[in-house]
């Protein structure tokens, strides 16, 4: 629960920062801004989906 607690945070975050997900501008044809360029080159902006699988995977045979 914690790691999905973070992944939770993690979005909050960026929404909170730029107002939007600035990984989907190009998608939806929106114009990035150079600080949303920045923090997406950083790879500041990505979150380890399989650590967090893996990690919840692992917690749910250790209840079993």
């Amino acid at each position: 629960m914690d790691e999905f607690c973070n992944y939770v945070r993690h979005q909050h975050d960026i929404i909170q920062r730029f107002g939007r997900y600035p990984a989907r501008n190009q998608v939806l044809g929106r114009e990035s801004t150079a600080e949303e360029v920045a923090w997406l080159k950083s790879g500041e902006s990505r979150f380890d989906f399989r650590k967090l699988i893996d990690d919840w995977t692992w917690k749910v045979h250790q209840l079993k």
